[in-house]
């Protein structure tokens, strides 16, 4: 996983998918970084989050531990009365955007 400075719009290309991703390659040290927004398939209030499988954030943010997390979901997929699974290598978020708002999660 690598990261790029937005800088705007012009510094971006039609991707895959037709998504716009970035046209440089990994240019920013991951511990320069204040805030990731992070997807995922579900989050909790504790702020763990079930992502896809393969580590790839967990992965990126352990190295990133003085950084901001914010978990980016939508509201169904906010767990609020119970807890996932997680182990040790699980970063979990400190807050939790949905199309409602921000949730300062309970870690």
């Amino acid at each position: 996983m690598c990261f790029n400075k937005f800088e705007n719009i012009n510094s971006m290309k039609t991707g895959d998918y037709g998504i716009l991703c970035p046209k440089g390659g990994c240019i920013i040290d991951i511990k320069e970084i204040d805030v990731f927004f992070v997807p995922g398939v579900a989050f909790d209030i504790s702020g763990n989050r079930a992502g896809y499988g393969k580590g790839c954030y967990d992965k990126a943010l352990n190295q990133a531990k003085d950084s901001l997390f914010v978990g980016v979901c939508y509201g169904f997929q906010l767990i609020s009365d119970d807890e996932l699974e997680f182990d040790g290598n699980d970063v979990k978020m400190h807050y939790l955007l949905t199309e409602n708002g921000f949730v300062k999660a309970n870690n």
